[in-house]
């Protein structure tokens, strides 16, 4: 079984013609050829259905036995984009209950767990690309799971849901500890103080003290805070309007993570060596103006962080303190985020209020 996918796999990287295929030739030549390789009886509209109707729509194929959906399959051209097809797909075998679904174009196989908690990209669980991966591990994954035999034993579920777990585990993990990050950073404990003062010593055979410690960390914040997994979320929507604006900063230096940050505010420039440092001077010079008054407080960006609060003790949405405010009058500013980042805060902060930003270096 694995030689003959194998020997598939390898047609469709080295046959030039692959790529121009429509969607019944695919079909055809490789859905269905796989298929029958992987042990069900493609001849068998019972086993095989093509066509087949969920509610008023059709999926292009439910592999079933005993008169059970256990596998659907969306089948596209190889040209064709598969993302916009992924949420119909799953939508369908959400619906009817079905464990296993599949989307491909002939040349890259998505595979879904469709009943699964989450969105529809959190339930892709394996992805085969015939063209870039090997062959033969492509063959075994088809194997695992899509043939008949580990789909009727509950092999191919099992194996589907142990790889979704460690994912999402994976995931969770990888999101969570640029936070955890932050966290040690922002709020350091007296382990992380202690360990920095110990190496200190040893470097140079004075021991800082504890105040002088938290002073350092304090300082160097903006340059040691990590992207978070919000972050990189309100870092894409903001790329995206800016994207379709046209207004896009690269300055020189962009990946610099020290030295002087220097910005222009409707061509009036301002420098500052960190990002708090940068915060407070364009908040005086809102606040001062009256221009802050356009904004409706609390402002930030995403579901869990505000930027800008009016009146005492700031907090997030979630209740929390502010991580590290500076505060002017009555107004303050997060400044809990890397060097990259808060530039990018507060051209979005700018640009709200009406200004012109222009980022010189950083």
């Amino acid at each position: 079984m694995i030689d003959n996918i194998t020997k598939l796999i390898d047609f469709i990287k080295t046959d030039k013609k692959v790529k121009d295929f429509d969607e019944i030739t695919t079909k055809q030549t490789i859905v269905l050829h796989l298929l029958s390789i992987l042990g069900w009886d493609i001849f068998s509209a019972v086993e095989v259905c093509p066509e087949y109707q969920v509610e008023s729509r059709r999926v292009d194929y439910s592999l079933r036995l005993k008169n059970r959906d256990y596998v659907f399959i969306e089948v596209k051209k190889p040209k064709e984009d598969l993302e916009s097809h992924q949420e119909q797909l799953l939508d369908y075998a959400f619906r009817l209950g079905v464990e296993i679904a599949i989307l491909t174009n002939g040349l890259t196989w998505w595979f879904y767990l469709p009943t699964i908690q989450g969105n529809w990209n959190s339930r892709k669980f394996f992805t085969i690309d015939a063209i870039e991966q090997d062959s033969k591990a492509s063959s075994e994954k088809f194997v695992e799971f899509l043939s008949k035999v580990n789909i009727h034993s509950g092999e191919a579920i099992k194996s589907a849901e142990k790889i979704h777990k460690s994912r999402v585990r994976k995931s969770t993990i990888d999101s969570t500890l640029p936070e955890a990050w932050n966290k040690i950073i922002s709020e350091p404990d007296s382990l992380l103080i202690e360990m920095i003062s110990d190496v200190t010593e040893k470097i140079c055979g004075y021991r800082p003290e504890e105040s002088d410690v938290k002073s350092f960390v304090k300082g160097k914040q903006d340059r040691i805070l990590l992207d978070t997994f919000e972050d990189i979320n309100i870092q894409k929507i903001i790329e995206k309007t800016r994207r379709k604006s046209s207004r896009n900063i690269k300055p020189k230096n962009f990946n610099r993570s020290s030295g002087t940050i220097k910005i222009l505010i409707n061509a009036k420039r301002f420098e500052a060596p960190s990002i708090p440092k940068l915060y407070i001077k364009v908040l005086r010079l809102v606040v001062d103006n009256g221009s802050i008054n356009k904004l409706r407080f609390p402002w930030g960006f995403g579901s869990k962080r505000y930027f800008a609060f009016k009146g005492k003790n700031p907090i997030h949405p979630s209740g929390r303190a502010f991580f590290s405010p500076i505060t002017y009058g009555e107004y303050h500013l997060e400044t809990h985020v890397n060097r990259i980042s808060g530039i990018k805060y507060l051209q979005e902060f700018c640009e709200e209020l009406g200004y012109k930003f222009e980022l010189i270096d950083v």
